[in-house]
């Protein structure tokens, strides 16, 4: 494994959790999505501040993703609660932060400013709690491989590629 492992390079902060995993297994934050229903959030609180061009009376409840512009502090405040539990790994909140899953919100042309807002929060948030409480600077890592239903419908491949490309 090890020999598999050296012929690609990594990123300082690649090497510095595998080397963590040398010495104990270490914890994934938890589900977004779950933390966010809690919060009761309703209409308003997914437009909130946004000036993301979307239009008028579009309902875009349920595009948890957006909230990384719209209401950070609930975001920043689930990343807490996770580092606070334990977690050593904290995640973006970007989870269907593709073209695809975002066009049902006809948000496509946001993908790259919510994860890039997505991603400046969680770095935040992870190095304010590094600072005070590890040894190490805790990993943070962004997934975009969930897709809603508009996969389902039929996309085809290509377009799928092309949209996670994004």
């Amino acid at each position: 494994m090890k020999q598999a492992l050296s012929k690609y390079p990594y990123s300082p902060g690649s090497m510095a959790l595998m080397e963590q995993l040398k010495h104990r297994i270490l914890v994934l934050d938890g589900a977004m999505g779950t933390m966010i229903q809690r919060y009761g959030l309703d209409e308003h609180d997914f437009h909130s501040g946004c000036h993301c061009g979307c239009e008028k009376g579009k309902a875009l409840k349920g595009c948890n993703d957006i909230l990384s512009i719209t209401r950070p502090d609930i975001i920043e405040d689930i990343h807490r609660q996770y580092l606070e539990a334990g977690a050593d790994i904290v995640t973006t909140n970007t989870f269907n932060a593709n073209a695809i899953s975002l066009a049902d919100y006809d948000m496509q042309s946001k993908v790259r400013e919510i994860n890039f807002t997505a991603a400046r929060l969680t770095r935040r948030v992870a190095d304010e709690y590094s600072a005070r409480c590890t040894l190490y600077r805790l990993p943070m890592y962004g997934f975009a491989e969930s897709l809603n239903a508009s996969v389902a419908a039929g996309i085809v491949i290509y377009e799928l590629a092309r949209a996670m490309r994004n």
